[in-house]
């Protein structure tokens, strides 16, 4: 009978074997990382189903679950490379099931105040159009919200912060194109460009005086264009003064100018 037990646990012994997961050396430590990777997506998960909008986010939240599932499927096939990835997929959608609202609210915010600074600017004289589409996409954020369709709100709130967030980086670099224009004036009138090269220095005022009210304007493309030349003449100007301030330096010195010769006085006649 003991022979019989000691059969018995042999054979239980070797099934328990048979089925431990043999880990190269080699490859340990990336069925270390994999396995965290797994256990912090447990655990994400376990956190997003505490989150207020689950109920309003269940395709999210089971689409997380599957990728969980698949990093242990690949984990269990030797896949560690594989395993890893999905796991951090995984905890990146549960994430996202705890914070899309809160993040969709905040890009709304942001895309509110970018508004409100652009008309302040004075760009709806001639990003008008552009403004008013931002604001209607705004509108439709918050509709998506009110339905909590989280997801497709917060890809249109992306889209609307890139088109106010591309007409201010047009004020921003009107704005460096004139600093960079009154610069390269500031250096040319050193050089004496305002009295060596006139004409250009002159054309250079002209220009950047034209930037200035196109930026005024909220014209701020011409403003680039308007600037960029008269920094252009500008250094054009400061060239030619330099140039000009060589060949002057490089003339000789006129010769002076010789005293006439002092005619002697006749003796008084004494006849």
């Amino acid at each position: 009978m003991s022979s019989r037990y000691s059969l018995v646990l042999i054979l239980v012994i070797l099934l328990a074997m048979g089925c431990a997961r043999v880990i190269k050396p080699s490859d340990k430590p990336l069925y270390d990382k994999a396995v965290a990777a797994i256990e912090a997506a447990k655990i994400e998960l376990k956190n997003s189903e505490k989150a207020p909008e689950i109920k309003d986010l269940t395709e999210l939240f089971n689409t997380a679950k599957m990728q969980l599932s698949g990093a242990e499927a690949l984990l269990d096939k030797n896949d560690f490379s594989g395993a890893c990835e999905s796991a951090v997929k995984a905890r990146e959608t549960a994430r996202t099931v705890r914070e899309l609202p809160g993040q969709v609210q905040t890009l709304i915010a942001e895309v509110e105040r970018n508004i409100q600074f652009a008309k302040e600017l004075g760009m709806d004289k001639t990003y008008g159009k552009k403004i008013k589409e931002v604001e209607s996409d705004v509108w439709d954020v918050k509709e998506k919200v009110r339905f909590k369709k989280y997801e497709p709100a917060r890809v249109l709130a992306v889209l609307a912060q890139a088109k106010i967030k591309k007409a201010l980086d047009d004020v921003e670099k009107a704005t460096n194109e004139i600093t960079k224009a009154k610069t390269a004036l500031a250096e040319a009138k050193d050089a004496n460009a305002d009295t060596l090269a006139s004409e250009l220095y002159r054309s250079a005022e002209e220009a950047l005086e034209t930037a200035k009210k196109t930026m005024d304007n909220a014209n701020f493309t011409q403003a680039v264009e308007s600037a960029s030349k008269a920094a252009q003449l500008a250094r054009d100007a400061l060239v030619k003064a330099k140039e000009a301030a060589a060949k002057k330096q490089d003339m000789p010195a006129p010769l002076p100018e010789k005293a006439p010769e002092a005619v002697p006085k006749k003796a008084p006649d004494t006849k």
